[in-house]
């Protein structure tokens, strides 16, 4: 394994703290300096900074080989990972107090009778935490685990596979989302580009196939090759990246959870941006829609009509252009809980870009990008997938090809800075 030494060290490692003291002139210039710093830029994003790195086969940490996909809890007490070659579900446990995380457990392909996991791909808790959702490219399925916020690890309760039971819709299955109103599951699968609809049941543990929703069937179009699939925070929309059709695919969602096919987006007529638009993520209000396109490098934002439902284009950020960079193969995209901050992962250049997003008009400004091997930051090799943390406070990536997920923190400025207290200030890694 490369940089097997290095990578132990740098696991857990932290910023060192700094603490001038109040009647030092360079301590005061050097808090002067943080201050400016501060004001100067967004707050949302400016200070998110490199906090460890975890890699397979390193330091007792299993199930990362191939890390493609990775989610959090909606309590913020664990992060899972989805890893293709390991065929696995790692399972990390956060600290509450230190935004930091350990290894508990992985759920790999084969041992104590689990299967299904063959080519994991996407990953996704429900809004309970009570089920986490795995898609399996290679076995066509969607596996499902019980979990508890108080347990390390994860029960495998069943599996759902395409062409068994009159389940369709799986095959090469490669994204999968949960309703907020936890009452529906949502997978898509890649190939011809194929939406399935589960409707789900909490308390009985109950998976129950649906319907499917197929490319160039019934008036749907643009998911060929799909995806990606996001649910609103409103749960009235539901989006799909079509990569093959260089497009968005939007569908309108009812209180049961069926959808209705309403538009689909492509380059053209004032539109921009969405060659191979591969991931796509909404707004917390539900307003704004960003795709993030691998082969266009680039970022797409749309904002939703109120009235009509429909989609008004906003802006692309392309990378190279405009001060934007870190965008080359962009795969994965997530904005913060918080709505202040947009990550996006560029798999080519093995990069984290972080942008502040404006709620008002959706539109964003780049702040900083964390590139893999540069300023000590590790395991952003073929940088695939991007979460946030509930809390605003982590940014979670996989590296496909370091078999790794760094984990990323926003530096906090305590101990009386926001008072003026200067004889107390402090910069701490929470």
């Amino acid at each position: 394994m490369k940089k097997t030494e290095e990578r132990e060290s740098e696991t857990g490692a932290r910023a060192p703290d700094v603490h001038p003291s109040a009647g030092s002139r360079g301590s005061r210039i050097l808090r002067w300096v943080l201050l400016s710093l501060f004001l100067a830029l967004p707050v949302a994003g400016s200070l998110l900074t490199f906090l460890e790195v975890f890699v397979d086969g390193v330091a007792g940490v299993e199930g990362l080989a191939g890390a493609n996909d990775v989610t959090v809890s909606p309590e913020g007490r664990h992060v899972y990972v989805a890893s293709a070659v390991d065929h696995a579900v790692a399972v990390f446990t956060r600290d509450a107090t230190r935004d930091t995380l350990t290894f508990a457990s992985a759920s790999t392909n084969g041992a104590g009778g689990l299967f299904g996991l063959e080519g994991a791909s996407g990953i996704a808790v429900s809004p309970d935490g009570v089920h986490v959702y795995v898609t399996a490219e290679t076995d066509g399925s969607l596996v499902v685990f019980s979990r508890s916020a108080t347990l390390d690890d994860l029960s495998f309760v069943s599996i759902e596979q395409d062409g068994l039971g009159g389940v369709s819709g799986l095959a090469n299955a490669s994204s999968v989302a949960v309703s907020p109103d936890g009452n529906n599951v949502y997978t898509t699968a890649a190939g011809i580009g194929q939406l399935a609809i589960f409707s789900r049941s909490a308390t009985l543990d109950d998976l129950a196939f649906v319907d499917v929703l197929v490319d160039d069937v019934g008036g749907i179009d643009g998911m060929a090759n799909a995806q990606s699939v996001a649910v609103s925070p409103n749960g009235e929309d539901v989006y799909v990246t079509g990569p093959a059709d260089n497009a968005l695919v939007h569908f309108l969602r009812d209180a049961q959870g069926n959808l209705t096919f309403e538009a689909v987006y492509r380059n053209g007529g004032g539109i921009s941006g969405l060659a191979g638009a591969y991931d796509v993520a909404v707004s917390p209000d539900s307003r704004f829609v960003y795709v993030a396109s691998i082969r266009a490098n680039a970022v797409v934002v749309f904002e939703r009509n109120p009235v009509t439902a429909a989609l008004d284009f906003v802006a692309i950020y392309r990378d190279n252009t405009g001060g934007v960079d870190g965008l080359e193969g962009a795969s994965s995209i997530s904005v913060s809980p918080d709505g202040k901050r947009v990550s996006v992962t560029g798999a080519m250049e093995s990069t984290l870009a972080t942008f502040a997003r404006d709620s008002g008009s959706g539109t964003l400004s780049p702040i900083r990008v964390f590139r893999d091997g540069v300023d000590g930051i590790d395991g952003l090799l073929g940088a695939m997938g991007v979460t946030d943390s509930p809390d605003a406070q982590n940014v979670f990536v996989t590296g496909t090809l370091d078999d790794a997920l760094a984990a990323f923190t926003i530096l906090l400025f305590g101990d009386g800075f926001e008072s003026g207290d200067t004889a107390a200030w402090s910069v701490t890694v929470p």
